[in-house]
Order: C-alpha cells, then sequence, then structure tokens
C-alpha cells in the first residue's frame, strides 16, 4: 500500500488590507431638483402705475386694431391671442390697484372692452379677412372710447343757454326711414356715407347689412359680412341679430336662425317677433 498523503491544508486566503488600486471616487448624491419658487408660480403681471395707463390709452385708444396691439398687420393668429390676453391682464392687474383715480379706472375700462373687440375681431378668420379688406381700403374701424359718444359733457355753462334749434336728422335715421319704407337703394346711398363717417359703428354696419340684402340677396356676400361685424363690435346689437335670423330663415339655415332668435329674445325690447319665429321654427314651419 501507498503510504497516504497527507491531506494539503487549503490555502488561507489572504487578508483583505487596504486596496492599492485608486477607488473610483463615489459621485455625491444628487441634489433633488428645486420646485419652482412660489414667488415665480404666484407672481402676477406687474401693476402699472396710473402714469403709464394714461399713457398705454393715449398710445392706444383712437388707433386702428393693430396700432391698438403695437403689432404689424401680418401677425399670426396666435401671437395676437398672447398679446390680447397679457394687455388684458396688465390692466386687469391695474384695475385692482385701490390707489387709481376714476378717470384712470374709466381709461382701463375703455381699453379692456377695447381688447376684447380687438380679439374677437383679429383671432376670428372671416372677421379678420372684413377687417384687412378695410384696411386695405382706408375704412377700417379704429379701438375708441364709446364713453365720447354716449357720455353727454359733466361740465355747466356759465350762463343759461338759448333755446337750441332742433338737432338735424342724423344720416343713421334718415336712412331708417328708408328702410321702413323699403326704399332701399335710397338708404343705401346715405349708408355708404356714414360708413365712412363713422366706420366703427355696429348701427350703421347692422343697417348697410339688411339694405344690402334686400338690393342684392345672397349676391357678393356683402349683407352677410355687414352683419356679422356688426355683431363682432356688439355681439346684443338687436337689429343686427333680427335681421340676420331674418336671412338665415330665408336661406333655410335653421340652426343658425334658431340660435340668433334664442339670443334676441334675452336683448330684444320687444321680443314677440323673436318668440312667434323660434316657435313656427320649432313646430318646423317658416316665419
Amino acid at each position: 500500500m501507498s503510504p497516504t498523503k497527507p491531506k494539503s491544508k487549503p490555502a488561507a486566503s489572504p487578508k483583505r488590507g487596504p486596496s492599492t488600486s485608486k477607488a473610483a471616487p463615489s459621485k455625491p448624491a444628487k441634489a433633488p431638483s428645486k420646485a419652482p419658487e412660489p414667488e415665480a408660480r404666484s407672481k402676477g403681471p406687474a401693476v402699472p402705475s396710473e402714469d403709464q395707463i394714461l399713457q398705454d390709452y393715449d398710445k392706444r385708444v383712437g388707433r386702428d386694431f393693430y396700432a391698438f396691439l403695437g403689432l404689424p398687420e401680418g401677425t399670426p393668429a396666435p401671437a395676437i391671442d398672447k398679446k390680447c390676453k397679457a394687455l388684458a391682464r396688465r390692466w386687469r392687474a391695474a384695475k385692482a390697484d385701490g390707489s387709481l383715480s376714476p378717470d384712470g379706472r374709466a381709461k382701463i375700462e375703455a381699453m379692456l372692452t377695447g381688447v376684447q373687440l380687438v380679439w374677437r375681431t383679429l383671432t376670428d378668420k372671416t372677421h379678420r379677412a372684413e377687417y384687412d379688406r378695410r384696411m386695405s381700403q382706408g375704412r377700417a374701424p379704429t379701438v375708441d372710447d364709446l364713453r365720447a359718444k354716449r357720455t353727454p359733457p359733466t361740465s355747466k355753462p356759465k350762463e343759461a343757454p338759448a333755446p337750441a334749434a332742433p338737432e338735424p336728422e342724423s344720416d343713421l335715421s334718415r336712412a331708417k326711414g328708408f328702410i321702413h319704407k323699403g326704399q332701399f337703394d335710397k338708404a343705401l346711398a346715405i349708408l355708404k356715407q356714414a360708413r365712412l363717417n363713422d366706420p366703427s359703428s355696429p348701427d350703421v354696419m347692422a343697417a348697410l347689412g339688411w339694405t344690402t340684402w334686400n338690393l342684392r340677396g345672397d349676391k357678393g356676400g356683402d349683407a352677410e359680412e355687414f352683419l356679422k361685424l356688426a355683431l363682432t363690435f356688439e355681439p346684443r346689437h338687436p337689429e343686427g341679430l333680427e335681421w340676420l335670423a331674418r336671412i338665415k330663415v330665408e336661406q333655410n339655415e335653421l340652426p343658425a336662425a334658431k340660435k340668433l332668435l334664442q339670443q334676441l329674445i334675452r336683448v330684444a325690447d320687444d321680443p314677440k317677433w323673436a318668440r312667434t319665429a323660434l316657435r313656427n321654427l320649432n313646430r318646423g314651419g317658416g316665419r
């Protein structure tokens, strides 16, 4: 028998000491990303001073819609939308400031009304095309302060005024007289001049649309555009709503007619015709 070999001892594992190789430096823990500062979230538009409000008013009111915004005519609709909303935020912030004078507040109201009108017109493809067409003809409406037309002067005369002579009948009143008589050709000539004198008037625009419809019908499409532009300037204009509703009934566009009649019932002094017309349409009848 061969002698048994002594069992070899397992090699002792080397003691682990400090590694001689350079360990890769451990990456510092990534700092958590900072949340937006609370001020950045809650901070609203800078509140303009009263002097800045007056400067805004002088720079914008009385100008065409593009000049009111301070943008060129070819500006894309999204940029116009953004500018209108920025101006509205600026003026609302100023309106909330209790230190403004009554005149400053009135000017803010005029500019807020103006920016709403500009936004409705220039962000709507059809209304903007009509506005641009009138711009090219030099007859585009401007952003006016309606108080100048609607508010009588408040200053008292030093002396009792002499009895005033009866005011001459306005062009619009004369034109409406011819419209009621069915003399639309005479009304049209007066309304064309009235439109040049006051291109921002929804009254003139609505009367011009109805007159054009009665003379030309669907030809040219100007009649509806005049009425739609009147309603852009004043969405609750009773005559604009009534006359456009009558056109839609004649065109057998009943859903549009019903919608206009529903609006008319809410704003008309005497909604009797609108109620009757809407009832007839709901029953499947005509006017």
